[in-house]
Formats: structure tokens, C-alpha cells, sequence
């Protein structure tokens, strides 16, 4: 079967410009869930219902809370009913821990605040008058049902003992809600005699039921793991086969419905490395979640591939050196020089190692060509001079346009006390400075993107390294590092630059450019690549790094350097791990040679 290239489109248009419409907490929509990757069958629908309960449930405890000087004012149906929910779904959020799901940790946190509230609320309810004979009658029920409670316990006890785990659990759960319903009522003294041996037993059946599906998950997982790697296992004979195609006929079957010369195999082989690059991001993420290791071992790792990917293209230009016709060459050299400019910014934008592993066989082609040579080495001479003022000058601006725009990674980083009204009314304040943007899960997501966004949004910031997804894309990202990356749109208008650009390198409609410099020069302004940008921050979402790189569109591969794994952070428990993105509206932006400004309204 043919090595098929996949671009992911409609992965890209759900993850990037559709985000509006879909999950993670953003400054507009704070409530939004954390988006899951669903490796494990279940695992997005069990978040999708945990989080409904959950913006239920508070509801309920907000409009409580409002009226605890009153209790008599309550149902205590609804607190029943709350109290039975709310342990089960606490016990599902352990579920979805072992099924790799970052949004486990946002759901933890914020069910064991509605569990403690509810509690209040029990006990505040039991010290009103009907409270106190709906407490009397419900430990008289509990009693007469002691010899019921203990066959239970007994039939309970012989399921785990013959490991009919998922039984034993089912019965211990439902019995669980009933319990929970009941002794809301009871202070924690008084409920002992009745949860005793139910805890007891429940303690001896979880540790067997979690290290069961923990294990069937990691198989799971490493099935995923494995099916993203095979994904990439095809590369080198696809690449190998459109070289000896252009070495035979110049031309080489591309796609089912089209075929390409040296060039456009180039741009083919390296849209397949990208696409390669986003197999292993996800493959990394994957292992990462369900191994708890922050040093994950993907192989072929991304630093492997990046050997084969670079041979593979230098292969094909090779393979041209010997088909093309020698009144093509130095059209196909220009051709391929910008090919060539656009890999190694994806590498990073001071990378030549694309060229560097390349440059034998550009010799090789060029040399095919009587006189190209000294064109080459003439039109170096013509265009280096004016290359290093224009870069002198670009490097003088960009300092100037960036003393007003901090970088994003620093405003990250600033403490300040959270404003009060990030908290629901029910939620104890927190006093004390806080890092604006924090690495973890470490309170309910929604409230960590609402004091991101108090401080963030409207703020001038600065990044570096502006990458656009494709030709035709609107968006183009800043890669992400350890803790954000960026979405900007792609439309910095630089027709004049552009222009002045291309007078100064002697390009035109005619004449492309004929070395490194000036092709990568000219194949960044067309791609609307930038050094650097300056912007506001128009709105913040927070994200599950895990999510983000287990599910990252193919097409979203630039936010990973080719030849990189994720730079995932020390230290941190990798469901628990977050990263933000900033949408950005930029204000300024950087080339090697020259600046351009958005006309402000």
C-alpha cells in the first residue's frame, strides 16, 4: 500500500479556528471542559457527563450557599441527592485518571469543593427541627437494615473474593449512593458504625479493580502508541521510491491524482516528514500520560528521523542532478534552494542543516549547468553587501519594538494577588500572590484562566519565532515551549517591504533568487515566517499539554521543530501539566531584513 500523505485538515479547523465551538477554558468561555484525547473508548464521554454533573451540582451549591443563614429554606431531598452524586462522581474521576484523561485532575478539584459544601449543607440542615426527625428517622432505617447491610457486605465480599471486579463494583456503588444520601444527615462521628465495614471493604476492591484496568489501558495505549509509529515506518521507502522516480523521468507519482517534478517532490517529501514530526509529538504525549515519565523513549526518535528525513531529501535532489535537462537546471536549483529554506526554519530559523545535508548534491546539480556556477558566485557578490546593512538595520528596529513589549514568558511568570471575583461565592479567597499562569492543574482550570486573563488580555507582549501553518493558511503559531504557545493570523500586510526587499535582491517575476540567504530572504516574506512579533493579546486559553500533543493535527506540526520531541516539563505529573495559548493580534513584526507595522485604528 502506498505511503499516503494525510494533511488533517479537518482536525486542524476543530483545534485552531474552531475552538470557539469546543472545549478548554478560554478568557471568553472560562466554564468550557478540558478537552480530552480519548485514547481510552469512554473516556471523552465520561468527561462529557462529569462535567454536565458537575455545572449542575454547582448551581446548587451556589444557590445555597446564598441562603446558609436559612437552612430551613432547603430541600433535603436535593442534599440527599447531591451528596449520593457527588461520591460517585469523585469516584469516576479516579476512573478517568487510569484512562490518561487530563480533565480527571480539573474535575477532582472541583467535585471535592461541591462535596465539602454539600456536607456543610447536611449538617447545617440536620440541626433545624425537621432536620433532626429526618436524622432520627433515618438511623431507625438504618438499623432495622443492619442484617440486610451485612448479607450485602457478605455477597459483596464473595464477588471480589471469586474476582468479579466489575460486580463487586457495581453493587458496592450503588449501595455506596444510598449510604451517601442517607448520612449526609449524620455528623462524621455518627456515621462510622454504618460506613465501617463498607469502606473496608470498598479499600480492599479498589487497589485490585485499579491495577486491572490500569493495565488493560496501558495496553491500550501502547496500541495507539505503536499504530502512530508505523504511521511513520513508511517514510523512507516513499521517499526512496520518488527519488528513483525523478532520477528515471524528472517526474514522480505524488498523490493518486497527481504527479510532481524535483521541486514539488521536494515539498511533498518534506509535508510527509511534518506529518511524520506530528506521529511521533503524538506518539511522545501518549507514553508520556500512561508511563508518568517525563523522559519518554519514542523510537525512531524525533533527532533519528530528522537523518533519515535529510537524507531522503538530499536523495532527491540528487536524483534531479541526473534527470533534469540542462536548460531546466538553474530553475530547478532556484526552485529547490527555497524548498530548502522552508525546511530548515521548521527546524528552527537560524537552521541550515537541511542546506548543509543538501549542498552536495546542489553542487552536483549546478555543476550540470555550464556558467551557473559564476552566476551564483556573481550574484552573491551583488546582493551580500546590501543583505548585511538591511539586516543591521532590521536588528536595530526589532531592539527599538521590543523595549515596550515584554516577552510572553515572562508575563507568564508575574505573581500578583487574584481579584476576588474569579471565585464562585462558596469558595474560600485566596489572599497571597499567585504566579499569573501556573503549570498545573493545582485549582478548578476555570479559575486559573480567569486570573491568566485579568492579567494577560489587552497586555503588549512579544514572542519569537512566527511560523505559518502552510501556504494558504490564516493562522501561523509561535511554537509552544514548556508552558504556551501562540496562534497568530497571517495576514501582516508587507507589500512595500516585500518589494524593496526584492529590488534590493534582484528578483523579480524573471529572475529568482540564486543563494541561501537571499531565497530564504524571499521564501520567508512569502510565507509570512517572522523573526519576531509584537501584539496584544486579544484572549487566553488554557490547555492540557497531554491533549494538545496526543491529538495535535498534522497539520499543526510546526509547533514542534522538526527533529524535536515536545518540550514537556520537569517535574510535573504529565495529566496534570498545562500549557497556554495566546491569541495574539499582532502590532509589529520582524524579517532578518527589514520590519513592518500594522496601521494602527
Amino acid at each position: 500500500m502506498r505511503y499516503r500523505l494525510i494533511i488533517g485538515l479537518s482536525m486542524f479547523v476543530i483545534s485552531f479556528t474552531a475552538n470557539e465551538t469546543r472545549g478548554n477554558p478560554s478568557s471568553k468561555s472560562p466554564e468550557r471542559p478540558i478537552t480530552a484525547h480519548g485514547t481510552i473508548e469512554g473516556s471523552k464521554q465520561l468527561v462529557a457527563e462529569l462535567y454536565e454533573l458537575y455545572n449542575d451540582e454547582e448551581k446548587i451549591v451556589i444557590k445555597y450557599h446564598e441562603t446558609m443563614s436559612n437552612p430551613t429554606k432547603w430541600s433535603d431531598r436535593q442534599i440527599a441527592k447531591s451528596a449520593g452524586r457527588l461520591w460517585k462522581a469523585r469516584r469516576d474521576v479516579k476512573h478517568l485518571k487510569l484512562m490518561g484523561e487530563p480533565a480527571a485532575h480539573d474535575l477532582e478539584n472541583k467535585l471535592l469543593l461541591l462535596a465539602i459544601e454539600v456536607d456543610r449543607f447536611g449538617l447545617a440542615y440536620a440541626n433545624t427541627p425537621r432536620g433532626s426527625q429526618l436524622v432520627g428517622r433515618i438511623r431507625g432505617k438504618l438499623n432495622r437494615e443492619n442484617a440486610a447491610r451485612t448479607r450485602f457486605l457478605e455477597q459483596s465480599n464473595r464477588a471480589l473474593q471469586q474476582d468479579r471486579l466489575e460486580v463487586f463494583e457495581t453493587q458496592m456503588e450503588k449501595k455506596g449512593v444510598e449510604l451517601y444520601e442517607q448520612l449526609v444527615f449524620f455528623s462524621p462521628t455518627a456515621r462510622k458504625p454504618f460506613f465501617g465495614t463498607f469502606n473496608t471493604l470498598l479499600d480492599q476492591g479498589d487497589p485490585l479493580l485499579s491495577k486491572q484496568r490500569k493495565a488493560e489501558y496501558l495496553e491500550t495505549a501502547n496500541a495507539a502508541l505503536a499504530e502512530q509509529l508505523n504511521a511513520v515506518n513508511g517514510f523512507a521507502a516513499e521517499a526512496a521510491r520518488i527519488a528513483r522516480e525523478i532520477a528515471s523521468s524528472g517526474n514522480a507519482k505524488l498523490t493518486e491524482e497527481r504527479n510532481g517534478n524535483a521541486p514539488e517532490s521536494f515539498a511533498y517529501v518534506l509535508t510527509l516528514w511534518q506529518n511524520a514530526s506530528a506521529n511521533l509529538s503524538r506518539a511522545t504525549a501518549i507514553q508520556w500520560a500512561f508511563t508518568n515519565r517525563v523522559r519518554v523513549d519514542v523510537k525512531p526518535s524525533p533527532a533519528q528521523f530528522k537523518k533519515v528525513a535529510t537524507t531522503a531529501l538530499a536523495a532527491i535532489i540528487k536524483a534531479a542532478a541526473t534527470s533534469t535537462p540542462i536548460d531546466n537546471v538553474q530553475a530547478t536549483y532556484q526552485d529547490l534552494l527555497k524548498q530548502i529554506t522552508i525546511a530548515d526554519r521548521r527546524i528552527t530559523l537560524d537552521s541550515r542543516d537541511v542546506f548543509q545535508a543538501c549542498q552536495p548534491a546542489l553542487n552536483q546539480l549546478v555543476a550540470k549547468a555550464p556558467g551557473l556556477s559564476e552566476r551564483i558566485r556573481r550574484y552573491n557578490q551583488a546582493t551580500s553587501e546590501p543583505l548585511k546593512w538591511r539586516r543591521a538595520f532590521a536588528s536595530q528596529q526589532t531592539k527599538h519594538l521590543k523595549d515596550s513589549f515584554p516577552t510572553a514568558s515572562s508575563l507568564l511568570q508575574v505573581k500578583e494577588k487574584p481579584a476576588a471575583d474569579i471565585y464562585p461565592n462558596f469558595a474560600s479567597r485566596f489572599n497571597g500572590e499567585k504566579v499569573v499562569a501556573g503549570t498545573s492543574i493545582f485549582e478548578p482550570a476555570n479559575w486559573m484562566v480567569k486570573r491568566a486573563s485579568s492579567h494577560l488580555v489587552g497586555k503588549q507582549v512579544s514572542e519569537q519565532t512566527v511560523l505559518r501553518l502552510s501556504p494558504t493558511s490564516k493562522t501561523a503559531v509561535v511554537p509552544f515551549d514548556s508552558q504556551h504557545f501562540a496562534n497568530v493570523p497571517a495576514d501582516m500586510l508587507i507589500d512595500s517591504e516585500f518589494a524593496d526587499l526584492k529590488q534590493a535582491l534582484l528578483v523579480d517575476d524573471q529572475y529568482e533568487p540564486l543563494t541561501y540567504e537571499s531565497a530564504d530572504a524571499i521564501s520567508a516574506a512569502e510565507m509570512n515566517d517572522f523573526l519576531a512579533i509584537g501584539g496584544i493579546i486579544e484572549q487566553v486559553h488554557l490547555e492540557s499539554v497531554v491533549t494538545r500533543f496526543a491529538a495535535l493535527p498534522d497539520l499543526a506540526s510546526p509547533l514542534v521543530p522538526l527533529g524535536k520531541s515536545p518540550n514537556l516539563s520537569e517535574g510535573e505529573s504529565p495529566r496534570a501539566s498545562v500549557c497556554w495559548r495566546l491569541d495574539i493580534q499582532p502590532v509589529w513584526a520582524s524579517q532578518r531584513f527589514f520590519t513592518v507595522r500594522r496601521p494602527q485604528k
